[in-house]
């Protein structure tokens, strides 16, 4: 995109309220990898009906419009539909530091799977976990409790974020909970600390050792 300081063009009035993202451009145009060529499926769903021909009657296909550069929207502009489900999370998933076992996580069901890894993955085990509903508070970008998996260092522990449950690894049970770790997922790692210094520090991305 080019930088600009001043935008000289047409302006469409949108007068429709609580034109959702599935409006804007349907999340069936969204499964590809590239960030171009989205623009032709702008609006898809008001643009054009069931057979792909044109209404004449919305705003984008009236002369005059079809080349407009600004929107004058009405209220609730671009929420998400609130019948969207948080799918399965980027960062649900955390290999154990002897890279033996993957601890992944099923956000919408609120369960942890384990499976072991190599070739023919078996599985081990599915451990229902708490949490993960709703908004992280003090939160300003990216803010729904959509779940993270952390090993602690010596492969003892999983850490759920925007839960708090921590799972024992050797009974693949929650053995407990940390009441901070349940409003937060980016932002949690773990530092041993000896002799009054730091010796050792994950990362905070479930990448085994």
């Amino acid at each position: 995109m080019e930088k600009f300081t001043t935008l000289t063009a047409v302006a469409a009035p949108m007068p429709m309220q609580n034109i959702d993202t599935d409006k804007v451009i349907p999340a069936r145009f969204l499964k590809t990898i590239k960030r171009s060529g989205l623009g032709v499926h702008l609006f898809d769903p008001l643009r054009f009906d069931s057979t792909g021909n044109e209404r004449p009657e919305f705003i984008l296909n009236q002369d005059g419009y079809r080349n407009s550069q600004v929107i004058i929207a009405n209220e609730n502009f671009g929420p998400v539909p609130s019948w969207y489900l948080v799918s399965a999370p980027s960062h649900g998933i955390s290999l154990s530091p002897d890279g033996t076992e993957l601890y992944v996580l099923d956000a919408p069901a609120r369960e942890v799977q384990v499976w072991t890894t190599g070739d023919t993955p078996t599985h081990l085990a599915t451990i229902k976990v708490s949490g993960l509903r709703g908004y992280d508070a003090f939160c300003h970008f990216d803010c729904v409790r959509s779940g993270w998996l952390l090993h602690s260092l010596d492969g003892r522990y999983v850490f759920v974020g925007d839960s708090g449950d921590v799972i024992d690894t050797t009974t693949r049970t929650v053995a407990g909970s940390i009441p901070a770790l349940a409003n937060d997922r980016h932002g949690f790692l773990e530092i041993d600390w000896s002799g009054g210094g730091p010796v050792a520090t994950s990362s905070h991305f479930g990448t085994g050792r």
